[in-house]
């Protein structure tokens, strides 16, 4: 029995690394398509050479021609494969991990804008729209609704009077504190670390995330007013953490 389970056990195993290996050839085809395409075109080359090698000269230098491109076309792959190994599968790596690093960053915001809903939108309204359920998928959904309420509800007394934890007497205010200077500091560890292997746009949205007003006032201020916290600022930090949370997640659902 336990040989069984054992054997069965490694079947799933053999067949998962399997299907990783489809989805790492699925990936490089969607970001080398053109290499790829010539890989193609260079392996036809290869065959043509192989099946024909044998045959009279049709052409004058004919034989001399297919041997310079059967050999073009043998280097060309050697350079393919070595490309795959040495750069693609390493940037792939670096992608997955910034992936999980970009993931704990909008989870970290999403609990704070979670924070705020959980404590500003009645109990009726929270079991209507099911909220707890999956958080970040109600605010991507309802990011006009959410950033409106936001606007007309949540004063600043109010975060920084209000103590969501009572036992460690933290306040919205410590929060949001909180949640924003981790971000400033993840985001630069996040451009150092994976400057070059992350999408120019994933960038984009951290950085406008970055330059949100209630980030720039609590990080170089030390400062929230009520005027920062208003529609536009709340929406545009709500679509720049789903663009992220977007983009992040791409890479793992291409690349499994």
């Amino acid at each position: 029995m336990f040989v069984k389970i054992k054997f069965i056990q490694n079947i799933k195993k053999c067949f998962k690394k399997i299907k990783n290996c489809f989805y790492v050839l699925k990936y490089f085809y969607v970001e080398a398509r053109g290499l790829v395409l010539v890989m193609f075109i260079a392996t036809a080359f290869i065959l043509i050479y192989i099946f024909t090698n044998d045959l009279p000269e049709i052409i004058p230098f004919g034989s001399e021609l297919i041997i310079a491109v059967y050999n073009i076309s043998i280097a060309f792959l050697i350079g393919v494969i070595l490309y795959f190994l040495q750069i693609f599968l390493p940037k792939i790596r670096k992608r997955k991990n910034a992936q999980r690093e970009l993931n704990i960053i909008i989870n970290d915001l999403t609990r704070l804008i979670s924070l705020i809903i959980e404590n500003y939108y009645s109990s009726q309204k929270l079991w209507e729209i099911k909220f707890c359920e999956n958080p970040s998928k109600y605010i991507y959904n309802n990011m006009d609704e959410i950033s409106k309420y936001i606007e007309d509800n949540l004063k600043l007394d109010d975060i920084i009077k209000f103590k969501w934890n009572k036992e460690k007497k933290l306040t919205l205010r410590n929060e949001f504190f909180k949640t924003v200077n981790k971000f400033n500091v993840d985001y630069r560890e996040i451009r150092l670390k994976y400057g070059d292997y992350l999408e120019s746009k994933t960038f984009d949205n951290l950085e406008q995330i970055y330059r949100n007003y209630i980030f720039i006032y609590i990080r170089e201020q030390d400062y929230l007013s009520q005027d920062h916290i208003n529609k536009f600022t709340i929406k545009k930090l709500l679509e720049n953490m789903y663009k992220t949370q977007e983009t992040a997640d791409k890479i793992n659902n291409i690349c499994r």
